[in-house]
């Protein structure tokens, strides 16, 4: 060993109870004289008298003393800290013989003397939260150095319980123990707790060290092959190599576990392989290891994102810019996949509720209404007037839509060709309203227009949801006040894209049960759907859901060959008839 290793010694330490530890340049020696026979609690150090130590003691030995840590400290910052010193040079802490009183301090994290200072500065059991940074940058083992103990006392302390308690704390905290051994102690009785024989405790001591040494060179190995594994996969993902970066990222992985960024780095791969549960679970494993890494939320939210699950999704992002607000790729990407305003969550393309206090509460009334006539009409508690529930349902969506475009734009015929005006969800389900006006009633044809009522009229009554009696308040109070969050926000709107889709695809099967006016209506509800496409994200992510579930339906290996060839036409002939200038 290069490094001498120091020794710690109390000056007020009886003859049985001070510690003596000594690194030549060659070997380990444990400097205990031939009295270490276990003795009373008092004290904590070597075994050897310091005039014993002076004299016995080769050249590279030093020892130190209560008095020696603040003798030569004068400057704040400049002047060395003994116990902080010693504990930043040595690679072992030997504490023989360890006595009861110095074993019960060092249990509760006294640093009533050097020892103890020496002990509680030592680089071992540190908060994981702490430790994990300085483990990655300099190595596992430079924030778990080993600490030896050699308990000796006698035999009725060593026995006690409150002893087998406080040695469990030091195990529990990675300290090794030479248990004592029997013989006739100090004292004169005769029993277990004299001190370990000298050579077992220096035996036990460099294999501790011996140990350390060789986790140090097998951590350098393999951070050495854990970077250059990184290095290829970098480069592997930059030429969009995809496959070979995951499988560099999964090697450096292998070579050290505990980095975080490695993690992060194989979830952007997976990612952009749209592998998104791989990603996720990646990314969630990066969170595990450092929370604090901005980016790891980062990953988790592109993750959320490709699995379609928004919500998550946002708050991944959110979180991360909580942890780095400065990040401009975070911020571009945020902005980026959720530029609506409900929320942060993408839009459902409303211009919204009027900001006029009369006009706002009109919208607030004829959501209302167009709520409690479309349930009416839907569940047949009142067959003879289903009808007329469901026209007036559709007159107080026709308002509704009109006030909200009123109070949005300019009352101009210029209004009329501007594009925010056209990619209103109000504006674009006009049309199909006066339809819906016009022609007898469709099965669910009110859905995505009552989820916009629901979404603009939810917040008036939450309030008076909330105090409703009795159970009444828990039941539907709770659940109004779920729908009034950003999350519940995002269900209705979500709903009401889906539900639009749906009616789409539906067309046909409505065109064989009601002929030509149910034709027409599925083609002005297909130009409606279109228009959404192009201006709403979520109607899109709607389609591009129903996309993927119905290619894994008809496109499935046990699915005849007719029938795949007839669903891949259709959905070319959907497709063409989408960018056709008829339904623009």
């Amino acid at each position: 060993m290069k490094r001498s290793l120091e020794a710690v010694s109390s000056a007020s330490a009886s003859p049985w109870a001070r510690l003596e530890a000594i690194a030549a340049a060659t070997a380990l020696h444990g400097g205990v004289d031939a009295n270490d026979q276990g003795c009373g609690g008092n004290g904590g150090g070597s075994g050897a008298t310091p005039a014993a130590a002076a004299t016995a003691s080769p050249p590279s030995l030093r020892i130190f003393r209560d008095a020696d840590e603040w003798r030569t400290f004068s400057i704040v910052g400049q002047d060395p800290v003994v116990h902080i010193e010693l504990a930043k040079r040595n690679q072992l802490l030997l504490i023989a013989p360890l006595c009861a009183n110095t074993l019960a301090a060092a249990a509760l994290g006294l640093c009533g003397n050097l020892l103890g200072s020496v002990l509680r500065a030592w680089y071992y059991d540190l908060d994981a939260a702490f430790a994990t940074p300085l483990a990655e940058r300099y190595g596992a083992h430079a924030v778990d150095k080993p600490v030896l103990v050699a308990p000796a006392m006698n035999t009725f302390m060593w026995h006690q319980r409150v002893t087998g308690s406080h040695l469990a704390v030091l195990e529990a905290r990675g300290v090794r123990v030479v248990p004592p051994v029997a013989k006739k102690l100090a004292c004169g009785d005769t029993g277990v707790g004299a001190m370990a024989e000298v050579p077992q405790v220096v035996q036990a001591a460099v294999e501790a060290l011996r140990k350390h040494t060789q986790a140090q060179e097998q951590a350098v190995r393999e951070a050495a092959r854990a970077e250059a594994a990184k290095t290829a996969g970098n480069a592997a993902f930059t030429a969009k190599n995809y496959d070979e970066a995951i499988k560099f990222f999964t090697e450096a992985i292998e070579a050290d576990p505990t980095n975080h960024v490695l993690y992060s780095n194989r979830s952007g791969a997976y990612c952009a392989k749209a592998d998104f549960k791989a990603a996720l679970l990646d990314a969630n494993e990066c969170i595990k290891l450092n929370e604090q890494f901005a980016k790891g939320h980062s990953r988790r939210g592109a993750a959320y994102f490709g699995l379609k699950n928004w919500p998550q999704s946002q708050a991944a992002y959110e979180r991360g810019l909580e942890l780095d607000p400065n990040s401009a790729a975070m911020k571009a990407e945020l902005e980026k996949r959720f530029p609506g305003d409900r929320g942060g969550f993408p839009s459902s393309g409303s211009c919204g509720p009027p900001t006029n206090p009369t006009a706002k509460s009109a919208s607030t009334a004829l959501g209302g209404f167009a709520l409690v006539s479309g349930f009416l009409y839907m569940l047949p508690l009142f067959p003879r007037y289903a009808i007329p529930m469901y026209r007036g349902c559709v007159i107080c969506l026709l308002l509704l839509s009109m006030l909200h475009l009123v109070s949005a734009f300019e009352l101009k015929f210029s209004t009329l060709v501007e594009p925010k005006f056209k990619a209103a969800q109000e504006s674009q389900g006009l049309m199909l309203l006066f339809m819906l006006l016009i022609l007898p009633p469709v099965p669910f044809a009110l859905m995505p227009f009552l989820a916009l009522a629901l979404l603009h009229s939810v917040h008036a009554v939450k309030e008076p949801a909330q105090k409703l009696p009795g159970p009444l308040s828990t039941f539907v109070g709770s659940r109004v006040a779920q729908l009034c969050t950003p999350e519940g926000q995002f269900q209705i709107a979500s709903f009401g894209a889906v539900s639009e889709v749906i009616l789409a695809v539906m067309t046909p099967v409505l065109c064989l049960v009601q002929g030509f006016r149910a034709a027409l209506l599925g083609f002005f509800f297909f130009q409606y759907v279109v228009r959404r496409s192009r201006s709403n994200e979520m109607t899109m992510k709607a389609l591009e859901l129903l996309t993927e579930r119905s290619d894994s339906v008809f496109r499935h290996r046990y699915v005849p060959a007719p029938l795949q060839i007839v669903y891949s036409n259709a959905k070319k002939f959907i497709g063409r008839a989408s960018t056709s200038t008829f339904f623009q």
